[in-house]
């Protein structure tokens, strides 16, 4: 498809991304309502010491992995050296739940699946809270068994209530989906925020807003403030959406400037608009580009656009084609690859 000129080309793709006002709001991914770990309680265990295992294949997101050794990040993960050394610790040691655990975590970095759940099954009907975690996963996902939901929700309620309290963000995710039912997730995720889990906290919030449209509007401004509060970047950015809904323009950027710092890629937008648009600071064209840019690096093609835009009318900012050019095909809808 040719255009007649790149500023037509970028004002086709802004079409339908203006909110009330002109204001474009970017949205929160759904992929980010899967968060980091929330400590879980240690279960009674055998005390067996730190066995080869634990030194390649210990999961920092497991709170019962051997303290003494450095838990190893899965792109180091060693998976020939690792499920060797699990099944000699799991011949002096055999059926514990950690060594168990993480084997299976070995047999699923070789992809051998079939061998990762049945390992990953014992150690969670041992009750190991973070292996009934990765059960559900497994059954989610069909790793080594049929995919389940109801299983899978079966195991994360196990997990959760063992103590892996952001097993209840993985709940409350089941239920957004193909067939949605926000009043479930949003049970499940105020489980895990009343848990103290800050992730369920901005989940909580963002499904309310999902729901209801800030119906219940202090309740869900008292979880975002709670999520930021504790560092969590999409409460930081909810909040900031809610005052920005409001028209409370000094205390949205403030919540996204919060947000921004700490890489959080919509928020980087927003402050970039608000540059932009002149809302609640001078209009700077050249410093919204700065950020649209960084935006746009991170992968958002709002952004792209924006900043192609700037360019191609050379507004605040010299005019260059070959960079409006550039974003423009930053942000330009993909075509989807041949099956």
């Amino acid at each position: 498809m040719k255009y007649a000129s790149i500023s037509v080309a970028i004002t086709l793709l802004l079409t339908g991304c203006a909110g009330q006002d002109g204001l474009s709001v970017a949205d929160i991914s759904l992929d980010s309502l899967v968060g980091p770990t929330q400590k879980a309680a240690p279960q009674p265990m055998a005390d067996i010491g730190v066995t080869a295992c634990d030194r390649m294949a210990a999961n920092e997101e497991d709170d019962q992995h051997v303290q003494g050794v450095t838990p190893v990040k899965w792109a180091d993960l060693k998976a020939p050296a690792a499920i060797s050394a699990c099944e000699k610790a799991l011949q002096a040691h055999p059926d514990h739940p950690r060594l168990l655990y993480q084997l299976g975590r070995s047999y699923q970095k070789a992809y051998r699946y079939d061998e990762a759940q049945a390992a990953t099954r014992k150690a969670a009907e041992a009750d190991y809270p973070y292996a009934a975690r990765t059960m559900g996963w497994f059954c989610e996902q069909g790793y080594g068994v049929p995919r389940d939901y109801k299983e899978a929700e079966a195991w994360y309620r196990k997990a959760a209530a063992m103590g892996q309290h952001s097993a209840w963000n993985n709940v409350g995710r089941l239920y957004i989906g193909e067939n949605p039912d926000l009043d479930k997730a949003a049970d499940a995720f105020e489980r895990g925020a009343k848990a103290g889990d800050p992730v369920a906290m901005a989940n909580l919030a963002y499904v309310m807003r999902l729901r209801d449209g800030w119906r219940d509007k202090e309740r869900a401004l008292d979880w975002s403030v709670k999520a930021a509060r504790a560092g969590n970047t999409t409460g930081m950015l909810l909040a900031g959406h809610y005052y920005n809904e409001q028209k409370d323009r000094q205390s949205a950027r403030r919540w996204y400037l919060q947000a921004a710092d700490k890489g959080q890629v919509a928020a980087v937008y927003m402050v970039g608009l608000y540059w932009q648009l002149g809302l609640g600071v001078p209009k700077d064209t050249a410093r919204a580009l700065q950020y649209y840019e960084l935006a746009a690096d991170k992968g958002l093609a709002t952004a792209a656009v924006k900043a192609a835009m700037i360019y191609a009318k050379g507004d605040g900012v010299p005019k260059d084609e070959n960079k409006a050019m550039h974003w423009l095909q930053v942000g330009a809808p993909k075509k989807p690859k041949d099956i």
